[in-house]
Parts: structure tokens; C-alpha cells; sequence
């Protein structure tokens, strides 16, 4: 009797046949842009999957480089560190164009270690180097880190208290053009770096954030709401320089040193023309150089501890209505500058009660009027959104998955509706109870 043969297999159906819902979920795990070009790449049916799947809202960075992207597949946190990134450095901060700037120092508080990093105490009396890159993980040039030795110089070595509250870029396109850096130390409040070209520290100016607006003032905003105006040139050799400093608010509740600003009132508005021709104005890596100004370091020596911290712009306090329990009001300041070149604040109030989440009592925007020197409340453009976080702050165009009218926040789950002022679910990734985001960074829209 002759063997029964099996059956033939059945013809395996080529890649293109995959289900569309089973190319989503293996594409909404290719963050990176090159590979999600490879992937539309391969046939027509995966194209159409890609251009399915293009409504991402920008990734949430911890300060390893791991990263989460958010989408209308969820939340996925990624293990993998940005490309390019180098062994032993911090995410500290970022800025437009996907630009990244790391911070690399023996210090267990800023190394790459999540977990050190969330329950590690930093200390005064300890203190360690560092030096600064520049990395643009999206780009092909900005992919190999770009050392600053002129941030080096000037932070050298500080204590495990050091922050960097901000960094903004005069230009997204190149790093090469002016970097603003803010930071927590007295000494080097607000630094202009250029890079190969040099510095202009600005010592204690009471600066958390900073904005440029337009390429010859640079903006930055105090914990009582004052707003100072610095006018940016450079001298011969293209060293960044101050030419003049302005407060253009003056604070609603003044804190009591405020009275030691008012020689910043002085503004005789005719000079100004005389100030952008001055390119030549000279002034060393110490800052200072106002003629304006009283001899700032003698007093500010005098006056303050050297090693005082800048204030970060939160404000702490207990709930009165029911001090018992422990509930804790946070206020937080942002500044933005609106898609129409306006220099907006955040103002927001966050309830975090001690048996529960916290969840956001109040937010405001509110426009800097520079002409009439007060804050006016303001609403977002019909088709603008807002990401804000510690890190980064960005107004942005409504496409995709991004809402008109809303304020995207990297630190709770919750997005505020500016058409109603209303708050809407936002579901961030588990990883947020563990780890503090750190800033958002926006990868370049994929082309369909």
C-alpha cells in the first residue's frame, strides 16, 4: 500500500499581507525617523500604514536619554538612549530644532542612572566639573557631539546643588550661533556662549527662564515676575556682549531685595540707535561692563552669599483650608514665546493632596506687554498649542494628534483646554511615577 504524502504547506503570504493593525503596533516601536523611512520604504501597503501612524506628539527625554513617545497607539517608554548619545553624560536641558545639551561629570547626581538620580540627595560641600556637548540626535552633522569648552570654562567646578534651569538657541538651524544658559549659581546666573567665539556671564540677575526674541533681545523673567531685557551684540571677534539691560515689568509683589534693581529703570530709550552700532562694546568674561549700572560685584559681594542659589520660579505652599493634612499647592512659571513672536508666561497651580493624585487647580497665560510694562491675561492662537516642562517650552502649530487650544505638561496627567478651560485626561506612560521627565524634544515630521 503506497504512503500517504502530508498535504503541502500552506503558501506563506508575503510581508505586504501583514494586517494593518499588527504594521501599526511594530511601527508605533520605531521612533526614530530613519527607521521609520526604511519601513515605508518597503512596499505600498507599509506606506499607507506610515501614513496611518504620522500623528506623534513629541517624546518626553529622562535625563539618561531614555525617552517615551506618546500617540494615538499610547504611551511607549523607551529603554534605548537617543543615537549618538555618548557613555556617562545627563540630559540637562534642549532647545529648538531637536538640539540636546548634556552634561558629563563624575557626579552620581547627574550621571545617566535613573534611580540615582530620583533618590540621590545632592550636597553643597561636594563638588565636581563638568563640561557641556551639544548633540542633535535627528541630525546628520549634529549627530557627533559638539564639545563647548566655553560653558566649561565658565561653570567649572561647582557643587551637586548646580542646575540648569534653561538653554535657548538664538538660531535651531546651527549651533553655532548665540546659546543662552540659565542657571541656579549667583555667580553665573545667565550665560551667552558662542560657540569659538567666547562668553558674556551675567552674574546675579535673579533669571530662571530666558527667551530670544528676534536677534537682538534676549528676554528673562524672575520668580516675582519681573522681566528683564537684554540688548545682544558681539565685538570684533565675534564674542557674544551686553550692551544694555532694562527691566521692562516691574514685579507686582516685589521680593525685598527688588529695591536694589531700580538702577535698570534708568532707560533713556534714545540711545538705542547709538546701542546697535556699538558693536564694539567691550566687556570681559566676568560680565558687567553696564555703564549704567552701579560697581555690581562689590555689592553684590557685599550683600549676598556667592554661593547662593537663584530662585527656580516655584513657590511651595500648604493648603489653609485643611493645613492638617499636608496637601501642598506648587505654583510654576513658564515662559513661551507665542508662534506670533510674543513672550507669554504660564502661570499654573498644581493641588497635589497627600492620599491622591495631584491634578492642576488653576492655569493662566498671560502676554508681556513691553510697550506698557504690565502682564496682560491672553489666550492661544485658534490652531497653537503648548508643550511646556522643566526643560523646554514650545508653541507649535496644531497638526496630528496636537489639539488646538491645549497646554500639553511633561510632569502630570492632565491637558488644559484654553477654548474652555477645561482639563481632559492625558495618559502618560507608568514610567512617570518612577522618573521625573526631564524636557520635550521634537523629532522632525516624517514626510508621507
Amino acid at each position: 500500500m503506497a504512503a500517504i504524502s502530508p498535504p503541502p504547506p500552506p503558501p506563506l503570504r508575503p510581508w505586504c499581507d501583514l494586517l494593518p493593525e499588527l504594521l501599526g503596533q511594530v511601527l508605533v516601536r520605531l521612533p526614530f525617523p530613519a527607521d521609520r523611512a526604511r519601513f515605508r520604504a518597503v512596499c505600498r501597503g507599509w506606506h499607507s500604514v506610515a501614513a496611518l501612524h504620522v500623528r506623534q506628539l513629541p517624546w518626553l527625554v529622562l535625563r539618561d536619554g531614555s525617552f517615551c513617545t506618546v500617540g494615538a497607539g499610547g504611551a511607549f517608554f523607551h529603554r534605548t538612549a537617543m543615537p549618538g548619545l555618548p557613555d556617562g553624560v545627563t540630559v540637562v536641558g534642549s532647545a529648538d530644532g531637536g538640539w540636546l545639551l548634556l552634561d558629563r561629570t563624575d557626579c552620581a547626581y547627574r550621571r545617566g542612572d535613573v534611580f540615582a538620580l530620583r533618590y540621590k540627595t545632592p550636597r553643597r560641600d561636594v563638588r565636581h566639573a563638568h563640561s557641556y556637548l551639544l548633540l542633535n540626535p535627528f541630525s546628520g552633522a549634529g549627530a557627533t557631539p559638539l564639545p563647548l569648552p566655553e560653558l566649561d570654562a565658565v561653570v567649572g567646578t561647582v557643587s551637586e546643588v548646580f542646575e540648569i534651569y534653561r538653554v535657548a538657541m538664538r538660531s535651531s538651524s546651527t549651533p553655532d550661533d548665540l546659546i543662552a544658559v540659565v542657571t541656579s549659581s549667583g555667580d553665573c546666573n545667565v550665560i551667552l556662549c558662542r560657540p569659538g567665539k567666547g562668553t558674556y556671564v551675567m552674574c546675579y540677575r535673579r533669571v530662571f527662564d530666558a527667551a530670544f526674541v528676534g536677534d537682538q533681545w534676549l528676554y528673562g523673567i524672575t520668580r516675582d515676575e519681573e522681566l528683564l531685557a537684554f540688548r545682544l551684540a558681539e565685538d570684533d571677534d565675534g564674542k557674544p556682549v551686553v550692551t544694555k539691560e532694562k527691566r521692562v515689568i516691574k514685579a507686582t509683589s516685589p521680593l525685598p531685595e527688588a529695591h536694589y534693581w531700580d538702577w535698570m529703570d534708568d532707560d533713556d530709550d534714545e540711545d538705542d540707535d547709538e546701542d546697535d552700532d556699538n558693536n564694539n562694546y567691550s566687556a570681559d568674561d566676568g560680565g558687567g561692563g553696564e555703564d549704567d549700572a552701579p560697581n555690581q560685584e562689590e555689592e553684590y559681594n557685599s550683600n549676598y552669599n556667592v554661593d547662593a542659589l537663584v530662585l527656580d520660579g516655584t513657590e511651595r505652599s500648604f493648603d489653609t483650608q485643611v493645613p492638617y493634612r499636608g496637601d501642598i499647592i506648587t505654583t510654576t512659571r513658564m515662559l513661551v514665546k507665542s508662534r506670533d513672536g510674543e513672550l507669554l508666561m504660564v502661570r499654573r497651580q498644581v493641588f497635589s493632596p497627600i492620599r491622591s493624585e495631584p491634578y492642576i487647580m488653576s492655569v493662566k497665560v498671560i502676554k508681556a506687554d513691553v510697550n506698557m510694562g504690565e502682564w496682560i491675561s491672553v489666550g492661544l492662537a485658534k490652531d497653537e498649542a503648548f508643550f511646556l516642562s522643566r526643560g523646554f517650552c514650545k508653541s507649535t502649530i496644531v497638526f496630528g494628534d496636537i489639539q488646538a487650544g491645549s497646554i500639553y505638561f511633561d510632569d502630570i496627567n492632565d491637558v488644559v483646554d484654553t477654548r474652555l478651560w477645561t482639563r481632559r485626561a492625558f495618559r502618560l506612560p507608568w514610567a512617570r511615577r518612577l522618573f521625573t521627565w526631564m524636557t520635550w524634544i521634537f523629532p522632525p515630521k516624517m514626510v508621507v
